[in-house]
């Protein structure tokens, strides 16, 4: 589905204080840093929303360094990120709605493409660890936040771009939304999911804390 422009102002109220207060504060310190002349870059995290989220990073000329991760000549970084289990189901269903499914597909399970009776949990059940974890650009989200400074939620991406000063005053829609004609997976699967990205979910818990109680540190040296 192509991306689609629509000409007008944004009518949504954007509230800032979807993002969590400790949150904002290292916004905040992003934001002077940038406004002092710092680079702002973005890294795309696969299945994270980041082809919506780079329409409003151009209208914006932000740094988008697509599918690479963060290095110090990047300035200020940030990324965002979703459930694990969400983003392992939206990328079987992006595959499973292209023509090809990829060298990085298991060669065995690649009749499911033509057969929509298959459903995820019938492919998962018949992958293994290794071939779970085998696709590219995918990757843990572990390994895409590394040397980040700011990670978000989907529903915090407008919040940051307003609090940053940046123009959202355009609408554009989802694009790359993968269609979920496979169904969800059952609780067996998406618990075997989980235990092969505990990890991740380690990193998407403490970015999705709504409180923090330790003190924000305000050099960003310890934030990540």
């Amino acid at each position: 589905m192509e991306n689609i422009e629509i000409n007008q102002e944004l009518k949504l109220d954007i509230d800032i204080n979807i993002i969590p207060k400790w949150k904002q504060i290292i916004i905040e310190f992003i934001k002077s840093k940038v406004e002092s002349g710092s680079k702002l870059s973005f890294i795309h995290t696969p299945k994270c929303a980041g082809t919506y989220a780079a329409k409003y990073l151009e209208l914006n000329k932000i740094n988008n360094k697509q599918h690479n991760r963060a290095n110090k000549r990047d300035g200020y970084t940030f990324t965002i990120i979703r459930d694990p289990i969400d983003r392992y189901e939206s990328l079987l269903n992006y595959r499973l709605s292209r023509k090809k499914l990829g060298k990085d597909w298991p060669r065995r399970l690649k009749h499911a493409l033509h057969n929509e009776n298959i459903m995820l949990d019938q492919i998962v059940e018949n992958m293994t660890k290794r071939e779970i974890k085998n696709f590219t650009p995918y990757n843990t989200l572990r390994y895409w936040v590394k040397g980040v400074h700011l990670v978000l939620t989907i529903e915090e991406f407008l919040p940051f771009m307003k609090m940053m000063g940046y123009n959202i005053n355009k609408v554009f829609e989802r694009e790359n939304v993968s269609k979920k004609t496979r169904g969800k997976l059952n609780e067996k699967n998406r618990e075997r999911i989980k235990s092969i990205y505990i990890r991740d979910y380690e990193v998407y818990n403490y970015w999705t804390k709504k409180d923090k109680e330790e003190k924000v540190d305000e050099n960003l040296e310890n934030i990540v």
